[in-house]
């Protein structure tokens, strides 16, 4: 496609290995790091200092059912959701409330207000960053 590039796969790269490495098989690390942050949630003029979870592989927003029912949140509407899971399933559709929520920081600079669907376990257990050479890595 591109005439002007070099060839950059070894001739041996057109012969079959008998295993295809793509996205799905393919593990580029043994762990998998996610980013936390300690955010401010504000709903129906209650407020409560929570850990936030940034999942940048998901579609939407989510808060656990304990929020909901913390804040007695009501929600917006009502939708009927599908969850795409890997290897091409999917959930049957589930009814969810929709909720609004404001999140802001811890000093007051800036909020914004999110949709959010609500969840009973929004993921396992988030452990804690022992490795001193990943962590001087995320503070440069």
């Amino acid at each position: 496609m591109c005439p002007d590039k070099e060839e950059i796969l070894p001739d041996k790269a057109n012969e079959s290995t008998g295993v295809a490495r793509n996205f799905t098989n393919y593990n580029f690390l043994d762990k998998v790091y996610l980013q936390t942050v300690c955010i401010e949630i504000v709903g129906q003029g209650n407020k409560r200092r929570v850990r936030g979870l940034f999942d940048s592989t998901s579609s939407r927003s989510y808060v656990s059912d304990r929020v909901v029912d913390c804040f007695k949140l009501r929600p917006l509407r009502h939708e009927k959701m599908i969850r795409g899971l890997f290897r091409g399933k999917e959930t049957p559709p589930i009814d969810h409330g929709i909720h609004a929520v404001e999140i802001n920081d811890l000093n007051g600079s800036f909020g914004y207000c999110y949709v959010v669907f609500p969840d009973s376990k929004i993921c396992g257990v988030v452990p804690k960053i022992e490795d001193p050479q990943i962590l001087e890595k995320f503070k440069s």
